[in-house]
């Protein structure tokens, strides 16, 4: 079933408690059940007597006492069948860097590198999977810090095709975004037509006419198994009605776009690796 991933919110910026609203909400896999921005909020959602998330995202970098990310883990952990915990930062914390390395944590990523990639990353963790960005791996392995489980490093930071700055701005609005063609115009002043020519551009950049005609398997794109699943699916339901439509007027092409643009770069570290 899609959306079947529920995710609860910690984040005291506005701009980036949106953001990530925003991208779980386009995802197909995940829906946010809570968005918290203060301590009373996350003190009034841990007291409740079960929690509805699966995982929760939670950014160390809240205001005020510099122990109390700390406390959070220690509160989630003590919970009956207790949610996945993620934890973004800005730079690296040696200290969380220990607990993730004592398995306390499932994930811990720097928000520079995952981007737009934290639907992919919150899949990732539901299935089983720790997760590092590269800065967090390089520090943990500089400092010789064993695991007890193989780590994935996702770089959400890598580029997914070679786009121009222009493509770049309407790939962040048009796609990521999912602003209307006329909305984008407006706020990069240039011709609705112009921006309906780059996102044309952008789409063979990204392969989908090859997707779309079957040269391609989905899953050579898509490792998550329900995001091939239902790309294959609406394919086959979409190839004969659309046989003679120019790729760009395909009203599901945005969402198929949105997914293949948050793809991490990923890396399995095994264990014997580290030291």
């Amino acid at each position: 079933m899609s959306k079947d991933i529920r995710v609860c919110i910690i984040e005291d910026d506005p701009y980036s408690r949106d953001l990530m609203t925003m991208l779980l909400a386009r995802d197909w896999r995940t829906r946010v059940v809570a968005e918290l921005g203060t301590a009373q909020e996350v003190d009034e959602y841990l007291s409740q007597d079960q929690l509805k998330a699966d995982i929760v995202i939670l950014d160390t970098e809240m205001p005020g006492d510099s122990q109390w990310s700390f406390r959070i883990i220690d509160a989630l952990r003590s919970i009956p069948d207790s949610p996945a915990i993620l934890c973004t930062d800005t730079q690296v914390d040696i200290k969380l860097l220990k607990i993730f390395s004592a398995g306390n944590i499932e994930a811990y990523l720097l928000k520079s590198e995952i981007l737009y990639s934290l639907g992919s990353a919150v899949s990732q963790i539901i299935s089983g999977r720790t997760l590092a960005t590269p800065s967090i791996w390089k520090a943990a392995k500089d400092r010789g810090m064993l695991f007890s489980s193989n780590i994935t490093v996702v770089d959400g930071a890598k580029p997914v095709a070679n786009f121009t700055a222009r493509e770049k701005e309407i790939v962040r609005l048009g796609i990521l975004f999912n602003l209307a063609h006329r909305d984008v115009a407006d706020e990069l002043i240039i011709s609705p037509i112009w921006v309906s020519e780059i996102i044309s551009n952008i789409y063979e950049k990204l392969g989908m006419r090859e997707i779309v005609s079957g040269e391609y398997a989905v899953s050579d794109y898509f490792e998550d198994a329900y995001v091939a699943e239902r790309i294959n699916d609406i394919l086959k339901r979409s190839r004969n009605k659309n046989k003679n439509k120019k790729l760009r007027k395909t009203p599901w092409v945005s969402t198929l776009a949105f997914h293949m643009l948050t793809i991490p770069d990923n890396d399995l570290i095994h264990i014997r690796e580290l030291g």
